[in-house]
């Protein structure tokens, strides 16, 4: 499947529950997620939390969804599912395993419009001594546009309930909301993220506006860095010790031969 197929799929997920923002309270959040581990590998993650008044707007939610193809394109799906409070839940997860696939998963998510721009995570340096660079743009340009493809739109000819959610009397802000938290090794040397949890946050804007990612972080192996340090100096302290041992024995056997040799006369 080709990545405009895969953001369509993931677009038209999200097309469905923007179909049910009809009503001020209705509300969908949307988190998407990248964990990386020291060797380079993890998730990504996306994570779509619709509330209770979404899925009284829709009963058939859960069923319209179709996850099929997004299945085929490496995603582990969990849900969608009814929460406690009435809501629904669905999660996506994609795995990686080194930055340049995590770089590549995160572009597939969105379309040229937004809120994921020219995404890219960066690892330089050794394995016992890494920098992470985390670079990038958050927007959402178009409004209710940002969350379809070109081919989209040309096909049903304009954004998807764009008037329902005007009609509202709603800002896009107040029916949708879209986070990124972003988990990376070693410590931050620079970030424009806020930090919860132990985790970087970006909660990014619908008014068009642009926050720019600018994160690194420095990961330094001190087990590793040690025991590269004093490998050779322990292996010349065992050689030393090998030879002392060699010598003291040499020693103690001579002085036992001599004093059996002046035992006899």
């Amino acid at each position: 499947m080709t990545s405009s197929s895969r953001t369509r799929r993931i677009a038209a997920a999200t097309t469905v529950l923007l179909a049910t923002l009809l009503l001020s309270s209705c509300r969908v959040d949307t988190n998407i997620g990248l964990s990386v581990k020291p060797n380079g590998s993890g998730d990504v993650t996306v994570e779509v939390l619709a509330d209770a008044d979404v899925v009284t707007q829709a009963p058939g939610l859960d069923t319209d969804l179709r996850l099929d193809d997004v299945r085929t394109s490496g995603w582990k799906t969990d849900g969608p599912e009814k929460r406690e409070d009435g809501g629904m839940r669905l999660v996506l997860t994609h795995p990686f395993d080194n930055p340049v696939e995590a770089t590549a998963i995160l572009n597939q998510l969105n379309g040229p419009k937004g809120p994921l721009k020219a995404i890219v995570l960066a690892r330089t340096g050794k394995d016992n001594d890494s920098t992470w660079d985390f670079t990038g743009q958050l927007a959402i340009n178009g409004g209710t546009e940002a969350f379809i493809d070109d081919a989209t739109r040309e096909l049903i000819g304009a954004a998807p309930y764009a008037g329902d959610i005007r009609r509202s009397g709603q800002e896009l802000g107040q029916a949708v909301g879209v986070t990124l938290r972003v988990s990376l090794p070693g410590d931050i040397v620079t970030t424009t993220a806020l930090q919860e949890e132990g985790k970087l946050v970006w909660r990014i804007p619908m008014d068009g506006s642009t926050t720019e990612i600018a994160t690194q972080t420095k990961a330094v192996d001190v087990a590793s860095t040690v025991s590269r340090f004093f490998k050779p100096v322990l292996l010349v302290l065992l050689v030393v010790w090998v030879v002392g041992m060699v010598f003291l024995y040499t020693v103690v056997s001579g002085a036992q031969r001599r004093r059996s040799a002046t035992g006899r006369f």
